[in-house]
């Protein structure tokens, strides 16, 4: 008991898109402190970008939502 729920929770293929997911929002992540960017649009897209690509590690779990998608 107990392996059968570690295998679903740490599911190979969800663990690598977590890691994929992680190495994209770095990279989107460092335009975040580009000076030429205004606060009302390039911040605040980038910050919501960024809150949909940590929701998108999550996609096969129960409560995600569609509209979450970036």
């Amino acid at each position: 008991p107990g392996v059968g729920e570690h295998s679903a929770e740490w599911d190979p293929a969800r663990v690598r898109r977590e890691v994929e997911a992680k190495r994209d929002r770095l990279v989107f992540a460092e335009g975040i402190h580009d000076h030429r960017e205004t606060f009302t649009t390039g911040v605040y897209a980038r910050l919501e970008k960024t809150l949909r690509l940590y929701a998108l590690t999550y996609k096969d779990r129960p409560g995600y939502r569609e509209e979450w998608r970036p």
